[in-house]
């Protein structure tokens, strides 16, 4: 580990099997180094990340989220996240995707939190103000319970 600070110490509690194929094997190099850490980290992956924003973001994401993950061992985790980098290494650009779906797809309906990735375009919005709301009061079809139709006030009208 690059830093000294996740350091722990080696437990007494027995480890290993009492039987069968790996039984008298010494434990792989990298279970013993996760066994002596504290709080093990993909910190040690996190070097060398691509270039492109967008693509360093999906990485960082991706680490971040196996760093919580409690059903991955720790072998498997380095090799998603390496395997990753490699791909995003040997893929163009994200503005060389991006524009050819801005190409194909003219109306990007995103959420506001997601314009860092496009910043100054305009985008449509996916239904009109108050949609919602005046959905609320309308019914589609009528009820085959009542006999007559829901009456709106004429203020719920007033948007």
């Amino acid at each position: 580990h690059p830093w000294r600070n996740h350091d722990g110490f080696e437990s007494e509690v027995p480890t290993g099997v009492t039987g069968g194929t790996k039984f008298g094997q010494p434990t792989p190099a990298l279970d013993a180094q996760v066994r002596k850490l504290r709080y093990p980290t993909l910190q040690r992956v996190a070097h060398t990340l691509p270039s492109d924003p967008k693509w360093r973001a999906h990485v960082v994401r991706a680490i971040r989220v196996l760093e919580r993950s409690k059903d991955w061992d720790f072998k498997s985790k380095l090799e998603a996240v390496n395997k990753m980098k490699e791909i995003y290494e040997y893929m163009r650009s994200s503005d060389h995707y991006t524009s050819g779906l801005d190409e194909k797809l003219p109306l990007l309906r995103i959420p506001g939190n997601l314009k860092k990735y496009a910043k100054g375009v305009q985008y449509q919005r996916s239904f009109p103000r108050r949609y919602r709301v005046v959905k609320a009061f309308t019914r589609y079809r009528p009820s085959l319970t009542t006999i007559t139709q829901m009456k709106i006030s004429p203020a719920k009208n007033n948007f």
